[in-house]
C-alpha cells in the first residue's frame, strides 16, 4: 500500500484538525489519552481530505470539535467497558478461589470425619451427621429423640476425639 501524498493544503488542514481535537479533549481525559484522540480523528479526517482542503475555516473548526467531542465519547465509552471487563475479572477470579476454598474444606473434613468414625459409637455418629448436615443441637436432639442436654455430652465427646486426629 503507498502512502497517500497530501498536497500543503490537505497538510495544513489536518494539522489544524489535531490541533483543535487536542484544545477540546485537553483536561477532559487523562494525558495520555489526548494524543490517540488526536490520532483517531486525523484518521476519521482523512477519509475527508479533499473535503478539508477545500472548507472555509470556521466550518473546518466546527467539524473538528464535534469529531473531538464524538472521539472522546468513544473513549469514555470504551474506558467504561474495560472497568466493567476488568471488575467481572477480578469478581470470577474471587468467585473461583471462594468456590475452591470450600472445596478444600469440604475434602479436608471428609477426610476427618472418615478418620473419627472407628472412634465414636453408633450414637455419635447418628449426631455427627446430623451436624455436618447442618442440623441445630434442638433439631438433632428431636430427631435422635434426645434431650437437649445429651447431644451437648455427645458433642462434647465428639470434639475430644476429634483433637485426637
Amino acid at each position: 500500500m503507498q502512502p497517500v501524498q497530501l498536497s500543503p493544503q490537505e497538510t495544513s488542514a489536518l494539522a489544524e484538525v489535531r490541533q483543535i481535537v487536542r484544545e477540546v479533549v485537553a483536561g477532559t481525559v487523562p494525558a495520555h489519552a489526548v494524543d490517540d484522540i488526536a490520532q483517531e480523528a486525523a484518521v476519521a479526517a482523512t477519509s475527508r481530505v479533499g473535503w478539508l482542503s477545500t472548507t472555509p475555516p470556521p466550518v473546518l473548526r466546527v467539524w473538528a470539535r464535534r469529531v473531538a467531542a464524538t472521539k472522546r465519547a468513544d473513549w469514555f465509552r470504551e474506558a467504561a467497558r474495560h472497568e466493567r471487563r476488568v471488575a467481572r475479572s477480578a469478581q470470577t477470579q474471587l468467585a473461583d478461589r471462594t468456590v475452591a476454598e470450600e472445596v478444600e474444606l469440604r475434602v479436608d473434613a471428609e477426610r476427618r470425619v472418615r478418620a473419627l468414625l472407628p472412634l465414636l459409637s453408633p450414637q455419635e455418629c447418628l449426631i455427627a451427621s446430623h451436624l455436618a448436615d447442618g442440623l441445630t443441637v434442638g433439631e438433632i436432639a428431636m430427631r435422635a429423640e434426645l434431650s437437649v442436654s445429651s447431644v451437648k455430652t455427645y458433642l462434647g465427646r465428639i470434639r475430644q476425639k476429634s483433637v485426637v486426629i
